[in-house]
């Protein structure tokens, strides 16, 4: 049986980072609209408020990523959680997997996730800032002879923003 818990750390830190973008969002475009004559709306306003909001929005989308994957070996399937909904799908219905590579561009640190190809086409993408012990999911493959497809690069979460199974 395969149990892939939450990245509890790594959660709790990004809702962190968002309520302390959010209090920050708040304070520079709250003092500037209900004091505008102390705070005028000048151009370092609109770009601070747009940064903002473009870290929160990115901060935001990693939350829809899946958090939990559990295996019900008895009927043959995966459920998947995110933070907003569960879904269930048969093993059969997976096509293939590569290891998703997360190289950062700042930090020489590597990170292997999976993506998990559906056969109609959508992806599950398991990122490894979302979910702990990411490998166990290969001897689940292996023994249902699902084919390993080799290795892509990914930029979670645009990487299955618009395409995801869940």
């Amino acid at each position: 049986m395969v149990y892939l818990p939450p990245n509890k750390s790594s959660l709790i830190g990004r809702c962190v980072v968002l309520l302390l973008f959010l209090f920050i969002g708040y304070c520079v475009v709250g003092n500037a609209i209900m004091a505008p004559d102390k705070y005028p709306l000048n151009n370092m306003t609109w770009m601070w408020t747009i940064l903002l909001l473009l870290v929160i929005i990115l901060t935001a989308s990693s939350f829809t990523g899946v958090v939990k994957l559990e295996e019900d070996a008895a009927s043959k399937q995966i459920i998947v959680s995110t933070l907003f909904k569960k879904k269930a799908f048969a093993i059969r219905e997976i096509d293939g997997y590569y290891m998703s590579v997360y190289k950062s561009s700042k930090s020489n640190v590597t990170r292997y996730g999976r993506t998990l190809m559906m056969k109609d086409g959508k992806r599950l993408e398991l990122y490894p800032g979302n979910l702990t012990y990411i490998d166990s999911i290969d001897q689940l493959m292996t023994d249902n002879s699902i084919p390993y497809l080799g290795e892509k690069s990914m930029s979670f979460p645009f990487s299955t923003m618009f395409n995801s199974a869940v």
